[in-house]
């Protein structure tokens, strides 16, 4: 018989604590320094609905792209410094893209959910690879495949670490409605974000910025599944 104590502990574990720890983790860390430019820039983006189409772009793509890159880097066993590299690159050529995106004449859809939808995806895909395959709670807490209880963590992850953007964004954007802008000013806004953004993945790959990889993490040796931690059965937490 399922034990309503355990699905309490189980439903503590795989929500509140890491929508707590993601918040945490990039609110006191340097996790969000690669694309903090870019979470300032989409808080110019208007209408309210444009801030809710990037917490729910951001979180549904970091969790995709961290289940995936977590994926890959075990079947292959990607070295973690080949996807800082990949994950420097990114950043720069997003911030690049930040300081011509007028001239470049980029199609932006004219629902204010749908361009934050977008934003949001993209920096959600930006910060996976820098953070998602190397958060501690993917190694001890989960399996090396995807499964129910990794898609959980990575996905309440997602959301802590949203729900700080949220709160950036949303201050950026009242202080563009206060100070009244104009869409000139605004562009140029961006490029200074753009270019701080380029900035930022040139101190990382000189070192002058350090990001948390994996092996600044401590993990518990051997690695126990979730599910025997609290001594419970997948088919009890099915029911």
């Amino acid at each position: 018989m399922f034990d309503f104590s355990d699905f309490f502990v189980v439903f503590l574990v795989l929500t509140l604590l890491p929508i707590v720890s993601g918040f945490y983790s990039v609110l006191v860390s340097t996790m969000l320094v690669p694309i903090y430019p870019a979470v300032l820039a989409g808080g110019t983006l208007k209408g309210k609905g444009s801030l809710v189409g990037v917490v729910l772009g951001f979180t549904i793509s970091y969790t995709v792209f961290t289940l995936a890159l977590n994926t890959i880097i075990y079947a292959i066993y990607l070295q973690g410094e080949v996807l800082r590299y990949v994950a420097i690159v990114l950043t720069a050529l997003f911030g690049l893209v930040m300081i011509f995106a007028n001239r470049l004449k980029i199609k932006i859809p004219a629902n204010d959910f749908a361009k934050g939808l977008i934003y949001g995806l993209l920096i959600g895909f930006i910060w996976s690879t820098w953070v998602g395959p190397f958060m501690p709670q993917l190694d001890y807490y989960a399996p090396k495949s995807v499964d129910f209880y990794l898609t959980c963590l990575t996905l309440m992850f997602g959301l802590g670490a949203s729900l700080f953007i949220l709160i950036l964004a949303y201050l950026v954007q009242k202080i563009t409605e206060l100070t009244k802008l104009s869409p000139a000013k605004i562009t140029v806004v961006r490029q200074i974000l753009g270019s701080s953004m380029m900035l930022i993945a040139l101190a990382i790959a000189l070192h002058w910025i350090s990001i948390p990889r994996r092996e600044e993490f401590v993990h518990p040796e051997p690695y126990v599944p979730l599910h025997e931690l609290f001594d419970l059965k997948k088919t009890d937490i099915k029911r």
